[in-house]
């Protein structure tokens, strides 16, 4: 499956859901009750779970379109479930990673790369394959959030402040 992360048609499945979302919520007044939210999410997250586990019983090229279509499934009941949610009920860490996602978007695969190349067969301990996995999982999540935190702090945030500077308005005369 990690071949085919970087297959450009596989990603324009995540494209294409995320178009087909914002036409289907173009002009219309979405709102979940807040009681629905929370089952949602946790669907979606146990979802992930299986997902992440790789314990799909299904050929492999079965099972990547399949596991690629219940990851952009799982990403729109997430955004359905969050859309709208009034922010002062989002952990500010939460909004914090909304914040710098494109620097996430951006940066994980070299994370990912950087942490399994470089910095894992040098760790104590990852003998035991799930230790391996959890320390490939978490120094690249540390390594991807640090990244993406600078880069928004150091180079997305003077380019949008430069932006504001050069933005026409028109006014409604």
């Amino acid at each position: 499956m990690q071949d085919n992360w970087y297959n450009p048609v596989t990603q324009f499945l995540f494209f294409a859901f995320g178009a087909l979302l914002a036409l289907w919520l173009h002009r219309r007044n979405f709102s979940m009750p807040n009681a629905t939210r929370i089952p949602i999410i946790l669907f979606a997250f146990g979802c992930w779970g299986y997902l992440m586990s790789g314990q799909l019983p299904l050929p492999k090229p079965l099972a990547v379109v399949t596991t690629q279509t219940l990851i952009a499934l799982t990403c729109t009941l997430l955004f359905l479930a969050l859309y709208g949610c009034p922010s002062s009920y989002l952990p500010r860490p939460l909004v914090y990673l909304g914040r710098i996602s494109y620097g996430l978007y951006v940066f994980h695969a070299l994370c990912y790369l950087f942490v399994e190349r470089f910095l894992l067969h040098r760790l104590p301990g990852t003998d035991s394959q799930l230790i391996s996995l959890l320390f490939n999982y978490f120094l690249t999540l540390a390594a991807t959030i640090a990244l993406a935190a600078a880069s928004f702090h150091f180079f997305e945030q003077p380019f949008l402040t430069l932006k504001r500077r050069f933005t026409f308005v028109r006014s409604r005369d």
